[in-house]
């Protein structure tokens, strides 16, 4: 028994032999106008009417041969008479009978129903304009087995008026399958290149939340105990008067650890987590009451609250919106004059619906070269106070942080000489 399957070839032998196949083609369609001189009376030479049916047939031969071995079927189609011809590999692509008699709309059947109408379109555009195509498209063959092939036409003129289309069919099945392989593999290799980095950089906070510890607890809580012991001396041999103001220097020292230790727990967790939030009812009052009573005691004075809303709760993470509005008001108490209040506003938004918390105080504004990374990771609202040992710039990062799981915003409304205007938008319908 003959097998019918062509030899598997790289796809470099293949299209070296693609390459002669349409050399053979060429060739035999000069030697087709050579006969067809011939036939009307020009004088194009000595061979004889033997010699050029004999060459003709060695061309076929060839064609037929080199289509076989690359997987390149030929057709040809007579526009004058509408007969169209395929080769013995056109009809071993289409898996149709030796003996079978291709039609031009039986031949565009054999492709799948939703790109007919695209190769419809590059026969006529042929046809009309002499224009050739080169297309990969979906064919299911005469056994219902679906392939792609490529599909490949060009125009014969005749004073400017198309007489023939030729061209040839390849099944390209096997190179597409390797061609998607591949940029699955790709796409794979970008994703675990993506995976990697985002490990990468978990690893590289993490290991920044081990400095965030060295510095902003353990430095603190040395102040503490200094505090402590100096307040200890002063109960000893001072005056409740006297020994007051360090009492309360040792308190504020202690109530900025504990604030430390939040914010870098706060840290962790929000880096790890991958679970959507948990939101509940929350009262607001007792939100802005929790998050005041944070800050120092010295400092809570100069907190002014102005209400523009009746609203009494808000659904949201009690835990994390504290964690939010306390790093905004440390913030902003801190970079205002020590005499200067810092103003909140409490407003409703219906479009988008949301509770709107906006913190005014009146700093010397923000360096416009710091915008664009005010919320990142270790920036500060005045980077050489940074640098001199003001914190490794936790604050502003976590409300950012804090109000991207609320499905919400931290917007800065004002900046300026006279003060900043910073406005928490907390998202009220949302799909966790």
């Amino acid at each position: 028994m003959i097998d019918r399957q062509p030899r598997q070839l790289d796809d470099t032998q293949r299209e070296a032999l693609r390459q002669l196949a349409v050399a053979a083609v060429h060739a035999l369609q000069a030697r087709r106008a050579n006969v067809d001189a011939r036939a009307a009376g020009e004088v194009v030479g000595d061979a004889g009417p033997v010699e050029d049916v004999t060459e003709h047939r060695r061309m076929a031969a060839l064609i037929e041969r080199t289509g076989r071995i690359a997987g390149v079927g030929g057709w040809e189609l007579d526009l004058r008479t509408q007969a169209l011809t395929w080769s013995a590999q056109t009809r071993l692509i289409h898996e149709v009978a030796d003996d079978h008699v291709p039609q031009l709309a039986s031949a565009i059947g054999f492709y799948a129903e939703d790109v007919r109408q695209q190769m419809e379109a590059a026969v006529e555009m042929g046809i009309a304009e002499g224009l050739p195509w080169d297309l990969e498209l979906p064919l299911v063959t005469a056994r219902g087995r679906q392939i792609w092939v490529r599909s490949q036409g060009s125009v014969e003129l005749e004073a400017g008026r198309a007489v023939r289309l030729a061209g040839a069919v390849q099944d390209i099945t096997e190179q597409r399958s390797r061609r998607l392989q591949l940029l699955q593999e790709q796409a794979l290799r970008t994703t675990l290149q993506t995976q990697m980095a985002h490990t990468e950089r978990l690893l590289r906070e993490r290991s920044e939340m081990l400095d965030v510890m060295a510095h902003e607890v353990r430095q603190p809580l040395n102040n503490a105990s200094a505090a402590m012991q100096s307040a200890s001396r002063a109960l000893a041999g001072l005056s409740e008067e006297d020994a007051s103001p360090r009492l309360a220097r040792a308190q504020t020292v202690l109530a900025q650890v504990l604030a430390s230790i939040d914010n870098t727990l706060a840290v962790a967790a929000l880096l790890s987590t991958g679970q959507p939030i948990e939101r509940a009812d929350t009262d607001i009052d007792a939100l802005l009451q929790v998050a005041i009573a944070d800050v120092p005691q010295p400092q809570r004075q100069r907190i002014r609250i102005q209400r523009h809303t009746l609203a009494r709760t808000a659904s949201m993470d009690m835990h994390l919106m504290r964690l939010a509005l306390r790093n905004l008001l440390n913030n902003a108490l801190q970079h205002s004059p020590d005499d200067a209040p810092v103003v909140m506003h409490l407003r409703d938004s219906e479009d988008p619906l949301a509770l709107l918390i906006d913190v005014a105080d009146a700093g010397s504004g923000i360096a416009a070269d710091l915008l664009p990374r005010l919320f990142e990771h270790g920036i500060h609202r005045h980077q050489p106070r940074a640098r001199r040992g003001q914190g490794l710039g936790l604050g502003l990062y976590i409300v950012g942080r804090v109000m991207a799981l609320h499905a919400g915003s931290v917007q800065l409304l004002a900046n300026g000489p006279q003060g900043v205007h910073m406005r928490l938008v907390v998202i009220q319908s949302h799909t966790d």
